[in-house]
């Protein structure tokens, strides 16, 4: 399928989702250093949900957690925190919504769920490690990890500058992206850092780059 453009299409997230859901978290006052012991498993109801490999990662902070990609930790984190909030920043970071990339140019939306089926459990924890109905856009999660390490500043992403005449001469198209403070500054830093640390040192290993 070539002609597929994936950027802007609509698929489910995974784990690249994790981040947004510990911002939720610190802006409501979750400590980053509150230790956590990860068994490999979590039992919801009659429903075990495990972590890579059911591997016990043992006791851990948000650092060891993203680096690790534990599941269980932020099943535990999502608990505490709430699904509203977790949706909240999701629709901060651009999640669930069109990503106006150009005049008439748009990405798919994505899906969330709503905050009524998150009051259900499993579909919270589903959600708090990127499962369940939850979808997104590759673009939507570039802008999540670009407001991030923007210091917390979403910016709507776009790519189209303008037209060009028959002479290929680029007509600006007036444009001013959506941008807003999705975080603060110093949850952006913490995240941050736990980020790196997973792409040095963690299951993102595979994707480090000198520009680490």
């Amino acid at each position: 399928s070539p002609l597929i453009n994936r950027a802007v299409a609509q698929y489910n997230a995974g784990s690249v989702f994790k981040p947004v859901v510990a911002a939720a978290a610190l802006e409501n006052g979750f400590d980053p250093e509150e230790l956590y012991e990860c068994t490999g498993k979590e039992e919801i109801g009659n429903i075990t949900m495990g972590c890579i490999r059911h591997t016990a990662h043992g006791s851990e902070t948000l650092r060891d957690a993203i680096s690790k990609s534990c599941n269980t930790y932020f099943i535990n984190m999502a608990r505490k925190t709430g699904g509203s909030a977790i949706v909240e920043m999701a629709k901060s970071l651009g999640f669930s919504q069109a990503t106006k990339l150009g005049d008439r140019y748009r990405s798919s939306g994505g899906h969330l769920p709503d905050e009524e089926l998150l009051k259900n459990p499993a579909e919270l924890a589903n959600l708090s490690f990127g499962q369940g109905s939850l979808t997104v856009t590759p673009v939507q999660v570039a802008g999540m990890t670009a407001a991030i390490a923007r210091g917390g500043n979403y910016i709507e992403p776009y790519v189209v500058l303008g037209l060009t005449d028959e002479n290929k001469k680029i007509i600006p198209q007036p444009y001013s992206p959506e941008r807003h403070q999705a975080m603060s500054r110093e949850t952006a830093s913490v995240l941050g850092a736990c980020m790196r640390v997973a792409v040095l040192e963690g299951t993102a290993k595979g994707g480090a780059s000198d520009k680490v």
